[in-house]
Order: structure tokens, then sequence, then C-alpha cells
């Protein structure tokens, strides 16, 4: 079974005023969910934003039947990057040690322990991707949509 597990801000979307958060003045890529929707397997939403946050942002993005799941800081009772809480990701979600779980994540310290759970992970960053040599991230990319069509690609149909 393949997981796409998503984090929220600055993954699905980002600030275009990053000063003011106004949720008025989002950037949205409009065929980001028409792509989550088409990926095999499970979808999921693993963000530190609260229960109403959430669902309120994934309602806005028009997403909110993309995921299988939208697991939040209530629901989890922590945040990342504490282990904890990706065992209860693992546990909620029936995630087996042959599962291939890709992370698509935006805070580097989150993936460095998803990394240790030997899942992929994606570093979604505004920085040169080339200038991040960390060993806990597989790949690094400026937007979600591209980092999805080449994991596609690269992953799933071992192309280049």
């Amino acid at each position: 079974m393949i997981h796409w597990i998503f984090d929220l801000d600055n993954t699905l979307y980002r600030f275009i005023d990053i000063q003011n958060q106004d949720l008025k003045k989002i950037a949205i890529d409009t065929q980001l969910p028409e792509i989550i929707r088409l990926l095999p397997g499970n979808k999921l939403i693993f963000t530190n934003a609260n229960q109403y946050h959430s669902i309120n942002m994934i309602s806005k993005l028009k997403m909110y039947n993309c995921f299988n799941a939208i697991l939040n800081r209530d629901l989890l009772q922590g945040i990342k990057p504490n282990p904890m809480v990706y065992f209860k990701l693992i546990q909620w979600c029936k995630i087996q040690n042959n599962d291939k779980v890709i992370f698509f994540e935006d805070t580097p310290e989150n993936l460095m322990v998803a990394k240790q759970f030997g899942w992929i992970t994606i570093l979604i960053t505004d920085k040169n991707p080339e200038n991040i040599k960390e060993n806990y991230i597989d790949m690094c990319f400026k937007d979600t949509k591209t980092a999805i069509q080449t994991i596609i690609r690269r992953v799933l149909f071992k192309r280049k």
C-alpha cells in the first residue's frame, strides 16, 4: 500500500503575505486537488494545525474530498516532531512496515523523524533545492505539484 502524507500550511498552499497570514491572500494551485485525487493509495493530511484550522483550510482549498483522513494536533494529542505523534498516525492509518510512505513537509525537523520510520521525505521550500543536503531529506521541491509529478515518474515508475 502507498500512503501519501501531506502537511497543510506551506505545503498545500502558501500565504502570499507571510507577515499578515490573511486567509484571503493564499496562493492556491487549482490543479493540485485533481492531481491528489488521482494518486493511488491512501491520502492523508498530517498537520500541527488545530481541528478548526485544518478543516477550514481544506474546505477553502476545495480539497475536502481528496483525503482519507485529516490528522491534526487535536486528534493526535500532540505535534510534530514528537515521535509519539508519528506512532499514533501509523496506528490510526494501519501503516505496515512494508508500505511505501511519501511525506510532504515544509519543516525539515519534521522530516528527520519521518526518515527514522523509513518514509520517503519530501521538503517543500522556497529555498534553492540544490543547497539542501540533509541526509534525512530524500527530495526537495519548490511546490507540491512538481514534487508529486516527479515522484510518480521516479519512484513509482523508476524513470528519470
